[in-house]
């Protein structure tokens, strides 16, 4: 049996599956290749010393936005939360004054 499908599977492979591989192959080295050379790029982008300079300002001025947006959200988060407490303390007053008159009340005041 293997006198017969492997010369069988060896055409097929060389008349028609051998051109998909070198295909692929193909491809697979120029994706390779193209890798190699950006990450080279890259590489050398990172290690000048201008660029690493511009990356460290890029960096504190990312930090300095982030601070500012932060003492923003901080301010209206704290006038919120002061709000919510003032309004929970009048919801819990308001509560407490109406138990209390209810509690005077006899059943032929209602």
């Amino acid at each position: 049996m293997t006198d017969v499908l492997v010369p069988a599977f060896n055409t097929f492979y060389d008349v028609g599956l051998s051109k998909f591989v070198q295909w692929i192959g193909s491809i697979f080295k120029d994706g390779m290749d193209s890798a190699k050379k950006k990450l080279d790029e890259w590489k050398v982008w990172w290690q000048d010393e201008e660029n690493k300079q511009l990356v460290h300002k890029f960096a504190e001025n990312l930090g300095i936005a982030v601070s500012h947006l932060a003492d923003i959200i901080i301010a209206i988060g704290d006038a919120s939360w002061a709000v919510f407490k003032v309004t929970l303390e009048g919801i819990d007053n308001a509560l407490t004054n109406i138990a209390e008159n209810l509690l005077r009340l006899d059943a032929t005041q209602l």
